[in-house]
């Protein structure tokens, strides 16, 4: 294939494709030749879309997140560059399995215990609080949501080593490629109520998906077993959540029970406010039972399970580097490490709008695009995981059929997503804009929104809201439900209460101010600095 060299990387083997890029294992060759080199994942942007800026500033943003994440249980970022007008970013290698292949083969694994898997969860909890954490340079908090922490996305190296990876479609302060109005992105069996209703997201949405994962490993089954996605929509909308291990296994412990069902609670006040709470009680568990396993442990139960694959591909890696040492660069090209089939039941991505239905699978040969009842084609900015990039050949019969189910679901989430948002504002103080007009360059976009389509009920009234605040690098929050930029353009319904808006910015005294939406508001504000403070 064309472009086996990008810049410094030499193109080993290829991974696997999606719909927005192709995922290679590379070389990094040092100045003084082969005599140096480091094996590296390079996630490239597919040919035909290096122009679109869309697809441009989405790499650009999953760069910039992963860039500003170092922690043990997060995948590391090296670097982001452009070679004739490749993009590309490169980021470490990890020889293992993802959590999801290890979770398929468990019955074959007999030391994989409860324990070590309440492990893994725990240690993706610490690598998601790490994000959550995470702030700009200035101070300013980015706000990051993962919005799809599944086992598709948790690696397990050989070593032991747990990893959360793929923040391509993560949600942060600041990034420049938006949601746009009727898409749900993330994997819906692991989606929180208030992220499969479209609304805005915070960490706790993620802190739900831990939570499925913790309720799987507890109960050894998927918690929405044999459940279609549109009636796990409707479920999730409604609040019918399966958050009770022991209902399913009595045997589960009352312990791991109760931490389930905090984080798997429908209301967001009742869940767990941070990763790092959760993560304290699943150790205070582990810690009272069997105790903590080591890495070390895990990581050769891990390679024992998988010693045939590990083989394999340890002697196609080997096999190109001596290719390498011998051919000339127009010779040499990646071979293709095979990967077991993946499911694709779950790893769709619904969308729907005025024009019609688009479902967009991401998988090899969709292109990114989809086909819905209009017949018009709808531009899918998401990408597969990473590091588990395995794409099997589908057949054309079977993609068809499946096809035509997923159109089946998404003209059924239509509906149900058109009733979750009335449903779910009323269930909580907090106002969730429903629209949201484009922000000015200087301030980009943090909402997701959905927009009904005609036949769906309309919402209820709405009055729109306009925020500015002196200095630029001030933020909003309204009732302390996420941050807004600033200036802000949004839509509320019309509910005739009194909410609280809070004006921030680092080095400036926080000021709250209280509106009612009961008609159009537009609110202008200065902060004073704080005592002491002097700008730099």
């Amino acid at each position: 294939m064309p472009g086996a060299t990008l810049g410094k990387y030499q193109l080993v083997a290829e991974l696997g494709r999606g719909g927005m890029a192709d995922v290679f294992l590379a070389v990094a060759r040092g100045k003084v030749g082969l005599g140096f080199t480091k094996l590296v994942v390079i996630k490239r942007l597919r040919e035909h879309l290096a122009n679109d800026a869309d697809f441009v500033a989405m790499l650009v943003d999953e760069a910039r997140i992963a860039a500003r994440l170092n922690h043990p249980n997060v995948v590391q970022m090296l670097e982001i560059d452009e070679v004739d007008g490749e993009y590309f970013l490169a980021m470490e290698y990890l020889d293992g399995q993802p959590f999801r292949r290890i979770l398929q083969r468990k019955a074959d694994m007999p030391g994989f215990t409860k324990t070590i898997q309440y492990t893994i969860i725990a240690d993706v909890l610490a690598g998601l609080h790490h994000a959550h954490e995470l702030t700009d340079y200035d101070g300013t908090p980015l706000n990051v949501v993962h919005r799809d922490a599944t086992p598709h996305n948790v690696f397990v190296t050989y070593d032991g080593s747990v990893k959360v990876v793929d923040f391509g479609i993560a949600k942060a302060v600041g990034r420049a490629s938006e949601t746009r109005h009727g898409i749900i992105k993330g994997k819906v069996p692991y989606m929180a109520p208030e992220q499969a209703a479209g609304q805005v997201v915070d960490r706790r949405a993620d802190i739900f998906s831990a939570g499925v994962m913790l309720w799987e490993a507890a109960v050894g089954s998927r918690m929405w077993q044999d459940v279609n996605e549109v009636d796990i929509l409707r479920s999730l909308i409604r609040g019918k959540i399966p958050s009770s291990p022991r209902e399913a296994d009595p045997s589960v412990p009352v312990e791991i029970d109760a931490i389930c069902k905090k984080a798997l609670a429908f209301k967001l006040d009742e869940r767990y406010a941070t990763a790092a709470e959760f993560q304290a009680d699943l150790d205070a568990f582990i810690a009272l039972g069997e105790g903590r396993p080591g890495a070390r442990d895990i990581g050769k139960i891990i390679s024992d399970a998988f010693g045939d694959k590990r083989e394999e591909t340890k002697n196609i890696i080997e096999a190109q580097l001596a290719k390498l040492r011998n051919a000339s660069g127009e010779s040499f090209r990646p071979a293709k490490i095979p990967q077991s089939p993946r499911s694709t039941t779950d790893s769709e991505v619904l969308s729907f709008d005025e024009s019609g239905v688009s479902v967009s699978p991401t998988d090899e040969g969709s292109g990114g695009t989809g086909t819905g009842e209009s017949g018009s084609e709808s531009k899918q900015i998401d990408d597969d995981y990473i590091e588990d990039p395995t794409l099997a050949a589908e057949d054309p019969s079977a993609r068809k059929r499946r096809l035509l189910v997923l159109v089946g679901v998404a003209i059924g989430a239509i509906v149900i997503i058109g009733i979750a948002i009335i449903g779910l504002m009323s269930s909580s103080r907090s106002p969730t804009p429903v629209a949201s007009s484009t922000p000015s360059a200087s301030s980009p976009p943090v909402m997701e929104s959905v927009s009904a389509p005609p036949s769906v009920t309309p919402v209820p009234q709405q009055i729109t809201a306009s925020f500015r605040a002196d200095p630029p690098e001030a933020r909003f929050s309204i009732d302390d439900a996420g941050v807004l930029p600033n200036p802000f353009n949004g839509k509320f319904p019309r509910d005739g209460a009194k909410h609280s808006v809070k004006v921030f910015a680092p080095g400036y005294a926080t000021k709250v101010e209280e509106v009612t939406f009961d008609d159009d508001l537009s609110m202008q504000t200065s902060l004073a600095r704080e005592s002491g403070k002097r700008k730099h």
